[in-house]
């Protein structure tokens, strides 16, 4: 039950930070200054995958490393709003298990 709540409060505050970051970036006519807070997104993002990956797993020690890396590839690609019919993304990555 602890587990849960964690998991719970965990993924609500990086949504949070998420949020703040995504309205901020309405009020930001800067181009470069709007990609920082875009890449701080992706990296919010990033730490709210594998958390989610951790929690889905049924080893809390170990997330299945092939799994995040597809999942996190195809989140940063369609981010950055890449045209399908210009890119085609291709993950190569054994079956591995790693360690936190």
């Amino acid at each position: 039950m602890l587990l849960k709540e964690i998991h719970h409060r965990v993924k609500n505050n990086l949504q949070i930070i998420s949020s703040l970051l995504n309205l901020q970036s309405g009020y930001i006519k800067d181009e470069q200054t709007l990609e920082i807070l875009h890449q701080c997104e992706n990296r919010v993002a990033s730490m709210a995958l594998i958390h989610e990956q951790l929690y889905q797993s049924t080893d809390l020690a170990r997330i299945d490393f092939s799994n995040y890396i597809q999942n996190l590839a195809a989140n940063l690609f369609s981010s950055y709003a890449f045209h399908a019919d210009a890119i085609t993304l291709k993950v190569n990555v054994d079956n591995v298990f790693s360690r936190r």
